[in-house]
């Protein structure tokens, strides 16, 4: 039978090739043999599962990050969408009230008048035309009042055929110049070759002279109006 000598032994892991060197005799070639698992060394089992994770790891970040982002721009959509009127894309009472309010926070010691508006007769285009073309009355009434208030106001629809203009930082005479425009303009709508002509009517109230607050402000703008009608 054949006979081994023990050469080396160790207790310690082996993370590296073994290797000894040995020549039985004189006569004979020098040998060296190298021993190594089959499977490979652990450590790089141990770096292909890390970097294994690490991928994994990344792309898991990468995926909530997208998802987040577009959370966000869903909220905001979301946010915005509550405070526009969805006819006439305009502000509603809510996105109006918000955005009037952080002016006065901002700029408190500044002018500015709020308008009431309402369309004349208003319910008789419903019974006589329909809604379609009251729908069409109140868009073009919305985008007549944007073009007028332009950057210097805020415009919103506060319900029915009711609308609110805001000019910002301007004195009660210079938001007045404004406002005639919106009571002097020729208002019609063409309806199969048909000119249906239509009129608005205006209170309003400005700040400081007649108040201060936002609510006292609009209760008086819509006295205003009331008196008007």
């Amino acid at each position: 039978s054949k006979q081994f000598q023990l050469l080396m032994q160790s207790q310690e892991k082996v993370t590296k090739g073994v290797s000894y060197s040995f020549q039985p005799d004189a006569k004979c070639s020098r040998w060296k043999i190298v021993v190594s698992p089959a499977g490979g060394w652990t450590y790089r089992q141990k770096a292909l599962q890390a970097s294994t994770f690490a991928a994994i790891l990344m792309a898991a970040i990468f995926l909530i990050c997208v998802l987040l982002v577009r959370w966000f721009a869903h909220m905001r959509q979301i946010k915005e969408e509550a405070t526009i009127d969805s006819l006439t894309g305009i502000y509603n009472r809510l996105g109006f009230e918000k955005k009037l309010r952080k002016f006065m926070e901002s700029k408190p010691n500044s002018p500015f008048t709020v308008a009431m508006i309402d369309i004349d007769d208003f319910k008789l285009f419903n019974d006589i035309y329909g809604h379609q073309v009251g729908d069409q009355v109140l868009k073009q009434v919305a985008k007549s009042l944007s073009q007028v208030a332009r950057k210097k106001g805020i415009v919103g629809r506060t319900g029915g055929d009711e609308f609110r203009v805001a000019f910002l930082d301007l004195t009660a005479e210079e938001s007045e110049q404004f406002i005639n425009r919106i009571a002097q303009a020729d208002y019609y709508l063409t309806y199969y070759l048909k000119q249906i002509r239509y009129s608005l009517s205006i209170g309003y109230a400005d700040s400081p002279r007649q108040g201060t607050g936002m609510r006292q402000l609009l209760n008086q703008a819509d006295e205003a109006l009331y008196d008007v009608k």
